[in-house]
């Protein structure tokens, strides 16, 4: 009998100890890691995101990402960036030569915007590499945070 019942608590123990495991995991899945600002994959995605965001597309001047503040990962069947960063208007249209080096139109207000974007590694040369999942932007002054690009 007491054999029984320590087979039966060592049985428990395991039990109790992968479930824990598991929900440690789950958690781990679903919560965010803060990733370097200023590394060149978020770089890329911050860039891909702003190109991405509907409200931007249809205005006819260049916008482009002038600092990146925070960003973060999360596994999901690939990789969710979350992305906070400021993107401003250009003095260039869009698709003029070199418009990436346009200097920014201080005039014009600047978008203080957070995306999520959806990057898979494994079909990088395909239209599904990223994908704008969610985005908002508000309204902020350049001058306000003393851009000079």
């Amino acid at each position: 009998m007491r054999t029984l019942f320590r087979a039966f608590t060592a049985v428990t123990a395991v039990l109790a100890l992968s479930m824990a495991g598991a929900t440690t995991a789950a958690s781990q899945v679903d919560s965010w890691t803060k990733v370097d600002p200023t590394s060149k994959e978020v770089r890329k995605v911050a860039d891909f995101s702003a190109s991405e965001i509907p409200d931007l597309r249809n205005r006819p001047y260049f916008y482009k990402v002038i600092s990146i503040l925070k960003a973060g990962t999360q596994v999901d069947a690939g990789l969710n960036y979350r992305i906070r960063f400021i993107l401003a208007p250009t003095t260039c249209f869009k698709g003029e030569e070199g418009s990436r080096q346009c200097p920014v139109d201080a005039k014009q207000p600047a978008q203080k915007c957070t995306t999520i974007t959806w990057v898979r590694e494994w079909v990088r040369d395909t239209p599904e590499y990223m994908r704008l999942t969610s985005y908002s932007c508000k309204s902020t002054s350049i001058k306000a945070l003393d851009v000079r690009r």
